[in-house]
């Protein structure tokens, strides 16, 4: 249920989404969005096979086209300090894609999974 993210290596800073994971569950972290995620979408698989595959292609696909755009300007860099920041910029760029990507993803599975809900309100339990 995952997506898979690239980012550049030898950086001195981590996007904070990806990097500042704590114990507390919060949407504010790609890996507890991404626990979320897998596990509402565990409980309706077949209805949210396709919303899964859209996220993990759509995150694939911008990525790709991030990285098309930022490995021209890395390679041209004229040092490593300049090389390092444009790393970073990138990975930002990358992070920021994924945050907006996985709460899309999280959102509609989300509802999905509430619309299957066993205990639901019903106007004829009145």
């Amino acid at each position: 249920f995952n997506a898979l993210i690239p980012f550049y290596q030898h950086i001195t800073a981590t996007p904070a989404y990806v990097g500042d994971t704590t114990m507390d569950v919060n949407t504010n972290s790609f890996y507890w969005t991404s626990r979320l995620i897998a596990a509402m979408a565990d409980a309706v698989d077949r209805e949210t096979a396709s919303i899964i595959e859209r996220y993990q292609n759509r995150t694939m696909n911008e990525a790709h086209a991030i990285l098309d755009a930022c490995d021209p300007k890395i390679a041209e860099a004229a040092d490593e300090e300049t090389r390092v920041k444009l790393c970073m910029e990138a990975n930002q760029k990358l992070a920021d894609m994924a945050e907006a990507a996985s709460q899309e993803a999280l959102s509609q599975v989300l509802y999905t999974l509430s619309n299957n809900m066993k205990n639901a309100f019903s106007r004829s339990d009145a």
